[in-house]
């Protein structure tokens, strides 16, 4: 295991940290004992809860772009962070330059489950200035090389767009 990638629908940063500090795995990362009382657990976890990275995913919603079920393949999970120092209000400008390169990619691929772009977050779902920072693809593969091989051919990747780039096999819950 080398990490734990949840999406959550919360209406608002606020919850979504409630509903961390709830996690058990959250807790895992805790020194409380069970001297100590509630309230200071709490406190302990919600402090937890707020140092995770958040990003908002902002999903496509195309059913053209949503083939594969997870019928072929292993399911995949592909985590790119842009490189920020170009990035602007509307995010880093290669994103735009190549957003339609990158849909027909994932389209003409044909095992995409799901995908979107990552955005700082906001304090609540509904507000637009938040900025894409990244991209999550869900996609079946075969093999850890032609996973990789995904990734790397995205137009977003083969332009320079990604800072970081990982690609993780994942376990539905």
């Amino acid at each position: 295991v080398i990490g734990h990638a949840m999406c959550i629908d919360c209406p608002s940063i606020d919850e979504v940290r409630t509903f961390l500090s709830k996690d058990p795995i959250t807790r895992l990362f805790a020194s409380t004992s069970d001297d100590d009382n509630d309230e200071e657990k709490e406190a302990e976890y919600l402090e937890i809860a707020n140092s995770i990275p958040l990003y908002r995913w902002r999903h496509i919603r195309d059913h053209t772009l949503r083939m594969d079920d997870g019928r072929d393949g292993n399911p995949t999970l592909v985590f790119g962070l842009d490189h920020s120092e170009e990035a602007g209000d509307e995010g880093h400008p290669l994103r735009s330059e190549k957003k339609e390169a990158h849909l027909e990619y994932l389209i003409r691929s044909e095992r995409v489950i799901a995908a979107g772009a990552l955005h700082l977050p906001t304090a609540t779902k509904e507000d637009p200035s938040s900025i894409p920072v990244g991209d999550l693809v869900l996609f079946n593969s075969p093999s850890r090389d032609d996973a990789v091989d995904f990734a790397e051919n995205d137009p977003f990747a083969q332009v320079g767009l990604y800072k970081t780039l990982r690609v993780h096999r994942y376990n539905s819950l």
